[in-house]
C-alpha cells in the first residue's frame, strides 16, 4: 500500500535540512498554486526573445510604453548605453554629451598672488561646478590657463571665475588674446524664421557644424509667429551655417527673431587629431580638455585617413593617458605611423556607468588627472548604474540613469534620447506623479551644487521649468532623514518616496495649498537596500520593498508592515558584498507574485538568487536565475526581463519552453522519517 508523505507548502531554507522535515527545502523555476484547497508545487511558466539583439553592459532598468500607433515599446538601460527595443529589432538611442564652443577675446584677469581667474564671456549662462575648456592655451600673469576648469563662482551674466592650478605672479586685465572655449551652453540672437501655416522653423547659427539627425536642445521658451519653441529637436542640416527643425503647431504669421537663446548642440569638430603607428591598431586621439574617461563612447564622422587608416564611427575609449589625450581602437592596423586625419566631426555619449559597486558610497568620480580642475569632489561614483523610467505625455519616456540627468526619448528610432532643458545636472532618480510633475530625487540645486537628499519638482505638465516662482508650481524639499535619496514610486493615493535609511509620503495638496503643492511626511525609519529594490500594485496601492535591514516590508499607508520570510538566511548567506544596488524586485500581478532578485559570491557578484512570495497565500519559493531586470506587463503582453549571460531581453511567463528549448522545474523535500 502507498503511504502519503504530507509536505507544507512553500520552501523553508532557513531552517537545517533536518529541522525543515515535512517542508520543502529548495526549489528552482517552481511556484506554488492552490488547487483543491491544496498548494502544489508547479513549474513556472517559459520566455522568449523580445528581439534576438543583444545589448551592450548590464542591463538593471526596464520600463514599456505605447507609441502613437499603440505599438509596444521596451526601454532598455545598461551601465553603457540605453536601447529602444520596437518591432522586434533593439535601437540604441543613448544620449548625447550637450554643449557650446566659441571664440572669446582677451577674457582672462589675474591678481598677483591668487589663483582665483576671472574670465569675462557675454551671456555665459553658466552656473557653478559647469566645466568650461579653453583649447588654445594661454599665458598670461605668470600662468598657463588650458584645459578644463570649473566654473567656481558667478558675478553676472558676463563674468565667472575659474581656479589655477598655481597662482599668478602678476596682476593683469583683461588679457590672453583669442581664446577658443568649449562648456555646457551658448547663445544665439534672434536665430528663428517661421513661415505661416508651417511647422518648419528655419534656425541661424554660423559654422554651427551640426548633421541631420542630431538632437540639438533649447533652453530658452520661444515664442514666434505663434509657434512655440523649447526643447529638443532633430535637425536637418540645410548648410554650414542653417538648419531646420520641426515644432508640433504651425506658425500663425511669417516672423525672424526669437531674441537671446540658450542653445546645447551634440556635435564638434577637431583638427588633425590623430596619431598612428605601423602596425597597430591604437590610434592617439589628441583634444585638450577631452573629459573622457575609459569605455566612453565617442563617435566620429567625416575623417580623412591617417597612416592607412579611416576613423570612423561608434568607438570605446581603450586608455586616457593624458587629460588631454586618449586612445582608440580601430578594426585594421595602420599601414605607416602618421598624424592628421583632416577635421573630422565628433559626438560623446553621455559617460558610461559602473557594473560593479566598488564598495560604501563616495564623492568623486573618474581617473585621478583626468577632468576639470577646481571641480573637486561630485557625485556618488561608486555604485553599479541603474535606470529609472517613467511614461510621459502617453508616448514618451523619461530616462535617468543613475547619477546623470533626466532625458527624454521621444519614440523615434533615428533620434537619440535628450536632455531636459534646465532640469537639475546631475540625479540619482526620477519618477513622473499622478499630477503629471517630474520629481528629481538626490540632485543638482539652482546653483550646480549637489545634495543627494534634495528633492527638485518641475511645474506642473512641463519639461523645462525648474526654478519655483509664484508664477509656477516648480517646487524644492529635503527630508531630514537618510543620506542620500534612492527612488520613487508614484501611487494614486500617495507617492512614496524612499532615502537610504527613512521612505516618506510626497502628497499632491496643491488643489488646498499651490504654494507647497506637495506635502512631505515621514513614514518610517527604514530605507532601500538600493534603488530598484521595492515595487507595487498600483490599483491596491500596496508596495513591497526589501529594506536596508535587510528586512522584507509591505506598505499600504500608515507604517510600513515586516514580512517573515524562511529564506532571508539562505538569500543573504552568499550575497555579494558591496552590489546592493543590485538587488531588484518586481511585481507579477496575473500571478499575485513578488520576485525579489539578489547577487551573490557564487555568480560572480551578479544576481544569481530570487525569491517569489504569494501576496495572497504567502507562501515562499526560491531558486537561481540571472535576471538583472524585471518588470510586469504592463504596455507588453508579458511580463519583460532581461538576462545577464545572454545580453537579451524576454517575454516571461510565456509558453512553456525556454526559447523553444525544454527547461526544468524542480522542488527537492528536506530530510524526512519514513515508515
Amino acid at each position: 500500500m502507498l503511504t502519503p508523505i504530507p509536505f507544507a507548502p512553500g520552501v523553508v531554507r532557513d531552517d537545517t535540512a533536518y529541522a525543515a522535515k515535512g517542508r520543502w527545502y529548495d526549489a528552482d523555476k517552481t511556484r506554488f498554486v492552490v488547487a483543491g484547497g491544496v498548494a502544489w508545487p508547479e513549474t513556472i511558466q517559459g520566455w522568449d526573445f523580445v528581439t534576438i539583439d543583444q545589448y551592450s553592459g548590464v542591463c538593471r532598468g526596464l520600463h514599456s510604453y505605447l507609441d502613437n500607433s499603440s505599438q509596444p515599446h521596451i526601454s532598455v538601460g545598461t551601465n553603457l548605453q540605453l536601447y529602444d527595443a520596437f518591432a522586434g529589432t533593439l535601437y540604441e538611442v543613448t544620449p548625447t554629451k550637450l554643449g557650446a564652443s566659441g571664440t572669446l577675446s582677451g577674457p582672462f584677469s589675474t591678481i598677483s598672488g591668487e589663483r582665483a581667474v576671472l574670465v569675462v564671456h557675454s551671456n555665459h549662462h553658466f552656473i557653478p561646478n559647469d566645466i568650461v575648456v579653453y583649447t588654445s592655451g594661454i599665458a598670461l600673469g605668470g600662468i598657463f590657463i588650458s584645459g578644463a576648469y570649473a566654473v567656481t563662482a558667478v558675478v553676472n551674466s558676463s563674468q565667472y571665475t575659474i581656479l589655477n592650478p598655481t597662482s599668478a605672479t602678476a596682476t593683469v586685465n583683461t588679457s590672453g588674446g583669442q581664446v577658443n572655449w568649449r562648456g555646457p551652453r551658448g547663445t544665439l540672437s534672434g536665430p528663428f524664421n517661421t513661415v505661416r501655416g508651417s511647422t518648419l522653423i528655419v534656425v541661424n547659427h554660423s559654422g554651427h557644424q551640426q548633421s541631420t539627425g542630431d538632437v540639438v536642445v533649447y533652453e530658452t521658451e520661444v515664442s514666434l509667429g505663434g509657434a512655440l519653441i523649447i526643447g529638443a529637436y532633430q535637425v536637418t542640416r540645410s548648410g554650414a551655417d542653417q538648419y531646420t527643425i520641426n515644432v508640433t503647431a504651425a506658425a500663425t504669421t511669417t516672423a525672424s527673431g526669437g531674441g537671446t537663446v540658450v542653445y546645447r548642440y551634440p556635435r564638434f569638430s577637431l583638427s588633425g587629431p590623430f596619431e598612428t603607428t605601423t602596425g597597430s591598431t591604437t590610434v592617439t586621439v589628441t583634444q585638450v580638455g577631452h573629459l573622457l574617461n575609459p569605455g566612453d563612447y565617442r563617435i566620429f564622422q567625416s575623417a580623412s585617413a591617417v597612416g592607412g587608416v579611416t576613423v570612423s564611427g561608434e568607438y570605446q575609449v581603450s586608455s586616457v593617458p593624458t587629460s588631454d589625450t586618449f586612445t582608440i581602437t580601430v578594426a585594421s592596423a595602420a599601414t605607416s605611423a602618421a598624424s592628421g586625419g583632416g577635421n573630422p566631426t565628433y559626438y560623446d555619449l553621455i559617460p558610461v556607468g559602473l557594473q560593479d559597486g566598488l564598495g560604501g558610497y563616495g564623492y568623486g568620480i573618474g581617473a585621478y588627472g583626468i577632468g576639470a580642475y577646481g571641480l573637486g569632489q561630485t557625485l556618488l561614483a561608486f555604485v553599479p548604474r541603474t535606470w529609472s523610467f517613467a511614461t510621459w505625455d502617453s508616448n514618451q519616456v523619461l530616462g535617468c540613469p543613475w547619477g546623470q540627468g533626466i532625458f527624454l526619448f521621444s519614440n523615434v528610432e533615428t533620434a537619440r534620447a535628450a536632455n531636459l532643458p534646465n532640469s537639475p545636472r546631475n540625479v540619482n532618480a526620477m519618477f513622473v506623479t499622478p499630477e503629471a510633475f517630474v520629481a528629481a530625487l538626490g540632485c543638482t540645486n539652482t546653483q550646480g551644487v549637489y545634495d543627494p537628499m534634495l528633492i527638485r519638482i518641475a511645474d506642473q505638465a512641463t519639461l523645462d521649468v525648474w526654478t519655483p516662482s509664484a508664477l509656477n508650481q516648480a517646487r524644492v524639499f529635503r527630508p531630514t532623514v537618510g543620506s542620500i535619496l534612492m527612488a520613487g514610486l508614484p501611487g494614486s493615493r500617495e507617492n512614496v518616496i524612499f532615502a537610504d535609511t527613512a521612505m516618506y509620503s510626497f502628497q499632491y495638496i496643491g488643489d488646498q495649498d499651490p504654494d507647497l503643492v506637495y506635502a512631505l511626511n515621514f513614514v518610517a525609519g527604514v530605507g532601500l537596500i538600493g534603488p530598484k529594490a521595492a515595487c507595487q500594485n498600483t490599483r491596491e496601492g500596496a508596495v513591497w520593498f526589501l529594506g536596508n535591514d535587510r528586512q522584507f516590508y509591505i506598505y499600504r499607508g500608515g507604517a510600513p508592515q515586516a514580512i517573515p520570510c524562511p529564506n532571508r538566511d539562505w538569500f543573504f548567506e552568499d550575497f555579494a558584498s558591496a552590489q546592493e544596488y543590485k538587488v531588484h524586485l518586481a511585481y507579477i500581478g496575473a500571478r499575485n507574485e513578488v520576485w525579489v532578485f539578489g547577487p551573490t559570491t557564487g555568480t560572480n557578484n551578479e544576481i544569481g538568487k530570487y525569491m517569489i512570495l504569494n501576496v495572497i497565500t504567502g507562501i515562499w519559493s526560491i531558486g537561481y536565475w540571472d535576471r538583472t531586470s524585471w518588470i510586469d506587463r504592463d504596455a507588453t503582453p508579458f511580463p519583460v526581463a532581461a538576462g545577464f549571460d545572454s545580453k537579451q531581453i524576454f517575454y516571461q511567463e510565456y509558453g512553456q519552453t525556454s526559447g523553444g528549448q525544454a527547461f526544468v522545474g524542480r522542488v527537492r523535500s528536506a530530510a524526512f522519517d519514513f515508515g
